[in-house]
């Protein structure tokens, strides 16, 4: 508040707790300050990314959970989706644990959203409306996560492969060696066994946790595209 009295723009002041993220770099996060990143994410990821970081919220996809076979589609041609407006197609009930969903696309296709903490379709679609408007379309990241069960993973890693932008991919399988952007934290394993997890624990959940890939990976680094991100060997 005494910087913004100063006249000081809000864009130029960081908060103090930034630079106690792991391997803070100041100039790496001046350029996410100054060239601001939209974050395409399958779960809440994004979002924490942008709290943790102090950075404004550059993409509509906060607090969204998608089903990964949208999610999949999605990713393939995002601006074709982003462009389109958003058609809420159940409202939220509270009282119902009913959250709203919407669809983005149109009648030859067409990617499912839920608003997972948005209490109605108004709100949702209010929030969508004022964040897309954000989109800084020269750069952007993606994140996706599954699971090596997931019957349809050879296909989700191989649009995720496509992608020619910044991107990670939380996945437990085995994949090309030479793949730097998918994944995978040995951590994880020893978290499940001393915290005793339930079996159902997945590295995809593990991996939502900000202390988890903090740890797992330098942040700054993994954001401007750089390919050594990785935090452990």
């Amino acid at each position: 508040m005494e910087a913004l009295a100063l006249g000081i723009p809000d864009n130029k002041i960081i908060s103090s707790k930034v630079f106690q993220i792991p391997c803070f770099d100041f100039k790496r996060y001046a350029s996410l300050r100054e060239n601001p990143v939209t974050i395409l994410s399958d779960d809440c990821w994004g979002g924490k990314v942008y709290r943790e970081l102090d950075l404004p919220f550059t993409s509509p996809l906060i607090n969204i959970y998608w089903p990964r076979e949208s999610f999949c589609e999605f990713i393939k041609d995002p601006f074709f989706y982003l462009r389109k407006p958003l058609h809420m197609v159940r409202d939220g009930v509270p009282r119902e644990s009913a959250f709203p969903i919407g669809r983005l696309g149109d009648e030859n296709r067409s990617v499912e959203l839920h608003f997972v903490h948005s209490k109605s379709s108004q709100e949702a679609k209010e929030h969508w409306n004022q964040r897309v408007k954000r989109i800084n379309e020269d750069r952007l990241f993606v994140k996706f996560a599954f699971e090596a069960s997931d019957p349809r993973q050879e296909e989700y890693l191989s649009a995720f492969g496509k992608l020619t932008c910044p991107k990670i991919c939380a996945y437990p399988g085995e994949t090309d060696e030479k793949d730097k952007d998918v994944f995978y934290s040995k951590m994880f394993e020893r978290d499940w066994y001393y915290k005793k997890r339930l079996e159902t624990w997945e590295f995809r959940v593990w991996f939502l946790q900000v202390e988890n890939f903090k740890k797992a990976v330098d942040l700054l680094k993994l954001l401007n595209g750089e390919k050594d991100y990785r935090r452990e060997e």
